[in-house]
Formats: C-alpha cells, sequence, structure tokens
C-alpha cells in the first residue's frame, strides 16, 4: 500500500495523509479527505461514477420496461403498464407494441455522406412515448464508402 495519499490537486504536488483506500477506477490511493471510501471512488474519478451509476440505472428501467412490455403483447394488450387498450403498432426502437395513444410516427432529415457528396435524406420512425428522446440518435450524420 502506497505511504501517503496519492491525491494531485492544482497547487499542492501531494496529501501527506495516510491513505485509506484505493479508487477503483484509477488506481491511486487515497484518503478519507481526497475519496469516497463506502463507493472506494477517488473525488477525482468521482463525477464518472455517478454518471455510470445513472446509466446503469436508466439501462436497467428500459429493460423492466421492455419485460412489462412483452409480457402485456402476449396477452393482446399495449405495451404501457397499466393501459388496457388493445396493441396497434410496433416501436422502431424497443420493438413494443403499443396502442395510439402511446406511440407517435416522426419524421426526421440527416446528412448522408458519401464519396460522391453530401446528400439530405428524410426518415420516418414510429416511436413509443419512452423512445421519443432518442429521436436525436437517427438525426445524425450518416458516412457510408458507397
Amino acid at each position: 500500500m502506497a505511504l501517503s495519499c496519492e491525491a494531485r490537486r492544482l497547487f499542492v504536488l501531494h496529501c501527506s495523509a495516510e491513505p485509506v483506500d484505493r479508487c477503483s477506477y484509477c488506481g491511486q490511493h487515497f484518503c478519507a479527505l481526497h475519496g469516497d471510501v463506502n463507493r472506494r471512488v477517488c473525488n477525482g474519478c468521482l463525477p464518472r461514477f455517478f454518471q455510470d451509476a445513472a446509466r446503469e440505472a436508466a439501462e436497467a428501467l428500459e429493460a423492466r420496461r421492455r419485460e412489462i412490455g412483452v409480457v402485456l403483447n402476449g396477452k393482446g394488450l399495449c405495451g404501457t403498464e397499466g393501459c388496457g387498450n388493445p396493441m396497434l403498432t410496433c416501436c422502431d426502437r424497443c420493438k413494443v407494441h403499443y396502442c395510439s395513444r402511446h406511440v407517435s410516427r416522426h419524421e426526421y432529415s440527416y446528412r448522408h455522406r458519401t464519396l460522391a457528396g453530401t446528400h439530405v435524406r428524410r426518415g420516418t420512425l414510429v416511436l413509443c412515448s419512452h423512445c421519443t428522446v432518442f429521436l436525436d440518435e437517427y438525426r445524425r450524420d450518416r458516412y457510408s464508402l458507397v
């Protein structure tokens, strides 16, 4: 184990306190002042830890929502929990079927770049109310070598 805390600051070369743990991200030793002992993360890596935790929580929520949707679709119902309407169409992103209240059609345009030049193309998507936040992913530029 390191003899002292390896935290680097702007004006201080290093901390002389005794380390209490090692960061699970960068591997540096840190003292109680320069890290979170319960999460095993130094202060420098703490923002990345919170980003990873938020992403994992969102992925778990999305997986649960899809599982509920598939179960409801098996009964011929809309994939939204608590909605008793019959299913109408499928969301192009999550592939769960929804009623007309929980799905909408979106038109978008994007630049398609090839060796021949750049062309503006249009696309149409059917997205559920949960997946509309991902519409910007479809609007990004696309590249191909053709």
